[in-house]
């Protein structure tokens, strides 16, 4: 296994270890906000579950999402916690842009919530969608903002280097694209 692999899924080990501590992983993690939770190396939870089966994943974020509702003076049952991580799944925009360090940003957003009424699944889950909207949009709005930046740039033979239509590039990718068909063609 790569170092770089390691680095990558040490937040997972940490929340399916089975002495974990809420403690441990905000004194590591606590400091996460929604810019360094999308700049993560990490891949979303969707290709997670992918990699390392449904039942890590589902221990990992209920883990996350447990401990938040403890904050709030609320338990959650294991049934609670499964339908909660069966309702993020079944939703491709949530299993497919949010990571595990979101989790952790949604986790301190929910404890740091001023909620005077006891804190239930179902408003834990429309907090999850709502910083899933505002992290699309964010994403969003730098891409766009990348985007414009590289049209203003001043110097026209830089810009064209980069562009998708460079000759290079074309010539590469019609050149895959040969390759392909001649296998095919056999």
């Amino acid at each position: 296994m790569p170092n770089d692999l390691i680095k990558k899924t040490e937040l997972l080990q940490a929340l399916t270890e089975p002495d974990f501590k809420q403690s441990a992983v905000i004194r590591r993690y606590g400091s996460l906000d929604m810019r360094r939770a999308m700049d993560a190396p990490t891949p979303c939870i969707g290709q997670l579950q992918k990699m390392y089966g449904n039942e890590t994943m589902q221990r990992a974020v209920g883990r996350l999402l447990a401990s938040s509702a403890l904050w709030h003076d609320v338990e959650l049952s294991q049934a609670k916690i499964e339908a909660l991580y069966a309702a993020i799944m079944s939703k491709y925009e949530l299993r497919s842009s949010l990571k595990l360090e979101d989790f952790v940003v949604i986790m301190s957003e929910i404890m740091e919530a001023n909620c005077h009424k006891r804190l239930t699944i179902n408003q834990m889950f429309v907090h999850i969608k709502a910083y899933s909207k505002r992290r699309i949009a964010r994403a969003i709005e730098e891409n766009i903002n990348i985007s414009q930046s590289l049209k203003d740039c001043s110097d026209l033979d830089d810009r064209i280097a980069r562009g998708a239509r460079f000759k290079d590039k074309v010539n590469a990718l019609y050149a895959k694209v040969q390759v392909k068909n001649q296998r095919f063609l056999k």
